[in-house]
């Protein structure tokens, strides 16, 4: 019988999220050489979203601490998972999620 709790045990691994006290170290070159390829002016557009990853980096940095451990790991999980890492992404996802959450404990 224990062979099947162990397999029931790995299965469930994939569902959890490792959720760390830091900000995620992403190269976030890659995200914007790929969204200025898309642009006309690839230099002006490449330095204007690394300056707007790092603003997000910054944000990131000071408030980590007062977002939700689970919405860090989701939030993470779904800002890097498409191998274009982005802090502005995770940033607003982490902002939209607790956002969320306060207005559903705002009584009417």
């Amino acid at each position: 019988m224990q062979p099947i709790f162990a397999a029931i045990a790995l299965a469930a691994l994939p569902l959890t999220l490792p959720v760390s006290d830091k900000v995620p170290v992403f190269d976030v070159a890659v995200s914007c050489r790929a969204a200025a390829s898309a642009g006309l002016s690839v230099s002006e557009s490449y330095q204007s979203c690394m300056n707007d990853e790092r603003s997000a980096h910054d944000q990131l940095v000071r408030d980590w601490a007062s977002f939700a451990a689970v919405d860090r790991g989701r939030c993470t999980a779904e800002s890097s998972g498409d191998g274009l890492p982005s802090y502005v992404e995770l940033l607003v996802c982490l902002q939209m999620s607790r956002d969320a959450a306060r207005m559903r404990r705002v009584p009417p």
